[in-house]
């Protein structure tokens, strides 16, 4: 046989033993993206839009793309807290959204039980609404 060949199999071997006696595992571990617990929910459904339909409205300049909320749920907290089916969410907690991953990464960042400030662009001016977020 080749040496180099006899050299793999006692290498392959060797490591073979040492998992074996140390318990290693052959798997990956997961990798830890945060709470894995319940997350909070707004009660919202919302959809990417561009200017193009509010392009006259003087928000526009700084947001070419936001989240309009296509649907509230009744009797979630976004509902209690007056938002409607319509507005536009230009801000979570002060930050800029300009898509779903803005708004899915801030999100990711609460927890139930926690609150929330949305700036909300509503009948030509921006108003803001406390919302309290439940599991």
């Amino acid at each position: 046989m080749n040496s180099n060949f006899r050299l793999f199999l006692r290498l392959v071997l060797l490591l073979s033993a040492i998992c074996l006696f140390t318990g290693c595992e052959l798997k990956s571990k997961p990798i830890d993206i945060g709470p894995t617990g319940p997350r909070p929910k707004m009660g919202l459904k919302l959809k990417v839009v561009e200017g193009e339909k509010y392009m006259k409205e003087p928000f526009w300049e700084e947001y070419e793309r936001t989240l309009l909320i296509m649907s509230v749920k009744p009797e979630s907290p976004a509902a209690a807290a007056g938002v409607l089916t319509g507005d536009l969410l230009l801000k979570i907690d002060g930050q800029p959204v300009h898509g779903m991953q803005d708004s899915i990464f801030i999100m990711r960042q609460k927890s139930p039980g926690s609150s929330l400030l949305l700036d909300l662009y509503r009948n030509h001016e921006t108003k803001q609404f406390g919302i309290d977020l439940k599991p």
